[in-house]
């Protein structure tokens, strides 16, 4: 098939939504297809020779999509090759972003045979949490029209695909939204993890960085407030494991890392937390592995893959509710930082609930987060666009 896949980020950007996108595209090009991805510009990206796939159109597209803060730059540029763009299939990742948004509108009139949405939960109706009134509350108003006309939307696409049987108000609102207006056309297809390359062989990475024999915990995001990294250290502290150390990794240093020092800081645990950046893939993977546990305070995830990665190294975790966090069997979720606390005490100083968690959480990655398992249900979903059904039925074993 002929596919065009569309996302507001692709590699060499590093995020969830990217991993996601590089995964897709190296199985289908893997599959025979002729892939290509409709992306942001980044002048760090590498074209290559323009027969290597996949094959990247980059268009420079600012805004966020609300009433208040449109979309400018190539919008005309992006539609007409959405409009033009003659193939298969076209997969557009992602709610809230510009090359779903803007595709939208030319889906009735676009050459492609199919389109399918493929969800990564949905934030639009939700009152900013960062935000103070009026600030946010004029943000979450903003928002409405776009919450109004979800259905609308996810009625003009062949499939729309969510990556978990959840369907709340909170993070899978859409999901929950399908579900209300008994929509035909959705299925579930979870998001995944290479399970394999954390058995690779890896550096050491507690010699690397001093951690010897210390129970290690690790926090791994972008530093940012969305990411709560601050909870993960003041629950890391008030848990006060003797022989225990916290380390956060970040993309970049920046204001948020300080002010996490900061907290550090004030509770004179400066000598306990290991705060780094900028590491590379099998670093990571490596840090995943030389855990002892994991924690995630992220106040929104749709798809939480560093529970996945965790689960993927054998490393069991602590997690808020955040995502589809409280199906994974590789760990524990809890309410508040004071939980968070308590868990890690308890984890930390109890190896069997360790140990059953771990091969809990590695089995079920293998069984149903490995992309492995996951992409040929992807295949199924392409073929089934070619019949003159529009359930999902085949597609995946969780139907929606």
């Amino acid at each position: 098939m002929k596919l065009l896949v569309t996302a507001f980020t692709a590699a060499p950007q590093v995020n969830g939504v990217a991993e996601v996108v590089r995964a897709h595209a190296a199985h289908f090009t893997g599959c025979g297809h002729d892939v290509a991805i409709a992306t942001t510009f980044d002048p760090a990206r590498c074209q290559g020779a323009t027969r290597l796939q996949p094959r990247f159109f980059e268009f420079q597209v600012s805004g966020v999509g609300n009433v208040r803060h449109p979309y400018r730059g190539e919008i005309a540029k992006y539609q007409k090759f959405i409009r033009d763009w003659d193939g298969d299939v076209i997969l557009c990742h992602c709610w809230q972003s510009w090359p779903t948004d803007l595709a939208v509108p030319m889906l009735g009139r676009s050459r492609a045979a199919h389109k399918v949405l493929i969800s990564h939960g949905f934030s639009a109706h939700s009152y900013p949490k960062l935000v103070r009134f009026p600030r946010g509350f004029v943000t979450w108003a903003a928002w409405q029209p776009y919450v109004w006309h979800a259905v609308r939307v996810m009625r003009q696409f062949d499939r729309v695909v969510f990556l978990s049987s959840v369907a709340n108000r909170m993070v899978y609102y859409d999901h929950w939204l399908a579900k209300k207006h008994r929509l035909q056309n959705t299925c579930v297809i979870p998001t995944g993890v290479y399970a394999d390359k954390f058995m690779e062989d890896l550096p050491d990475f507690r010699a690397l960085f001093g951690i010897n024999d210390r129970r290690m915990v690790l926090c791994l995001s972008n530093y940012d407030p969305s990411k709560n990294q601050l909870m993960a250290v003041r629950a890391f502290l008030e848990a006060n494991v003797p022989g225990s150390v916290l380390v956060v990794v970040g993309k970049n240093f920046n204001e948020y890392t300080e002010l996490l020092r900061a907290s550090c800081r004030q509770a004179k645990g400066e000598d306990r937390v290991v705060f780094l950046e900028k590491l590379d893939e099998p670093l990571i993977r490596a840090a995943y592995r030389a855990a002892d546990l994991f924690v995630c305070p992220s106040l929104w995830e749709s798809g939480p893959l560093v529970l996945l990665e965790a689960m993927a190294a054998g490393t069991p975790f602590v997690s808020v509710d955040v995502g589809f966090a409280s199906q994974l069997a590789g760990g524990i979720v809890v309410a508040n930082q004071t939980a968070m606390a308590d868990a890690i005490r308890d984890l930390l100083n109890n190896e069997v609930d360790r140990e059953k968690l771990r091969r809990l959480g590695r089995a079920e990655c293998s069984s149903k987060y490995d992309w492995k398992v996951i992409m040929p249900k992807y295949d199924a979903l392409l073929r089934s666009l070619d019949t003159a059904q529009r359930s999902c039925v085949d597609i995946c074993s969780e139907r929606t």
